[in-house]
């Protein structure tokens, strides 16, 4: 009796070790880690700026990054930002759903990296023109996740991401791009009040359950039969990819921006108002544009003049983008140009109007003499 009653208290505790064991642990609290308006970064030291704008992880991080800059690069680099089950990964809405007066953040590219655990991988609210390349995103076990959350604005890109959860678009004033992905568990979402998204050559992981008779269109890595996405609820749109792939995509190896060198303008003072714009990059591109004191980027096709430069400070910034998606800076070039005052025409005009104002009071001399005689 003795023995069975120790059994039993020994396999009671066993099974109070075991389901303490399997309790889920409790969500920690996350940090937030701010890429500040001025540049700065501020939460951890696990992301490193450099001089053209690019933010680069060293290591793996336990956070969500709330972004309020504009024109920046996130480079993952491979590493991995983790959550805790809730809250957004990279927010780049910088609270404008609440308060629209605040700057709406515009131009960042997140690159090759890893989001895992959060209910919203990367949430695009209020804002607009991103890229999204080469990134994982994974969401799947937590209950409603969505890994690229699109609301109000839009235009967007996303290509060669590999998504585990949905990709949700609503509100959108303007079409996205997705292009190149890899939809292994979710799909994509679109609301009926936006203009239907750009979705082509993306490989979908349930295409055979869908289309168990599809067959590869000679060796080109595309099936025969278009993908169409049911429209599941009623406050949703339908899409089709004309071109679904065979096989999973890759990201490219190339996750660098072009490098831009200056071969003209220097860092000093001119003396005229016309300069040559003249510089190398170190691989082909598919855009070049360059921003003259802080102003709108200006689309160019290679070496020009600057024309019609004022007196005073400047600086200069040249933007590549290559076949990959990665967008370079050069160094901003900064230089002044002083223009001198025309003091040679200024003398020839004086010389003139000596001559000139001369012979006039000759000829008026030369009257006056003249009635004098009469």
């Amino acid at each position: 009796m003795r023995k069975s009653a120790a059994l039993l208290l020994v396999l009671v505790f066993l099974t109070a070790s075991s389901i303490i064991t399997l309790s889920p642990a409790k969500a920690q609290s996350l940090e937030t880690i701010f890429i500040k308006a001025d540049g700065s970064v501020e939460g951890t030291d696990k992301i490193q700026r450099d001089e053209n704008d690019v933010y680069t992880l060293t290591g793996n991080i336990s956070g969500r990054i709330l972004v309020q800059r504009s024109n920046i690069i996130i480079d993952g680099a491979g590493y991995t930002l983790e959550g805790n089950g809730d809250g957004k990964g990279i927010d780049l809405s910088n609270g404008r759903t609440t308060d629209k007066s605040r700057d709406m953040i515009t131009n960042v590219t997140v690159k090759n990296t890893r989001i895992i655990q959060f209910e919203y991988g990367i949430a695009c609210w209020h804002t607009q023109n991103h890229t999204f390349i080469g990134n994982y995103v994974a969401n799947s076990d937590i209950a409603h996740a969505v890994g690229f959350s699109i609301r109000s604005v839009g235009n967007n890109t996303l290509r060669y991401n590999t998504i585990l959860s949905e990709v949700n678009i609503i509100y959108s004033a303007r079409v996205n791009v997705i292009t190149e992905n890899n939809f292994i568990e979710g799909g994509l979402f679109v609301g009926v009040e936006c203009p239907e998204p750009v979705v082509d050559r993306n490989y979908w992981s349930d295409y055979l359950t869908k289309y168990p008779n599809a067959t590869e269109i000679g060796n080109t890595g595309v099936w025969d039969t278009p993908y169409c996405w049911d429209m599941e609820y009623h406050d949703s749109l339908g899409y089709t990819d004309n071109h679904p792939l065979v096989e999973p995509v890759s990201a490219p190896v190339d996750f660098t921006g072009p490098s831009i060198l200056f071969l003209s303008i220097e860092n000093k003072t001119y003396d005229e108002g016309s300069i040559p714009l003249n510089f190398t990059v170190n691989e082909a591109v598919t855009q070049i544009t360059y921003s003259l004191d802080g102003k709108e980027n200006i689309t160019i096709t290679g070496n020009t003049t600057l024309t019609g430069l004022p007196n005073g400070d400047h600086n200069l910034t040249i933007y590549a983008e290559d076949e990959s998606g990665n967008v370079g800076a050069s160094e901003t070039m900064y230089f002044s140009v002083d223009v001198p005052f025309p003091t040679a025409l200024v003398v020839a005009a004086s010389i003139i109007a000596i001559v000139v104002v001369s012979a006039v009071l000759l000829v008026y001399f030369r009257k006056r003499n003249s009635g004098r005689n009469q």
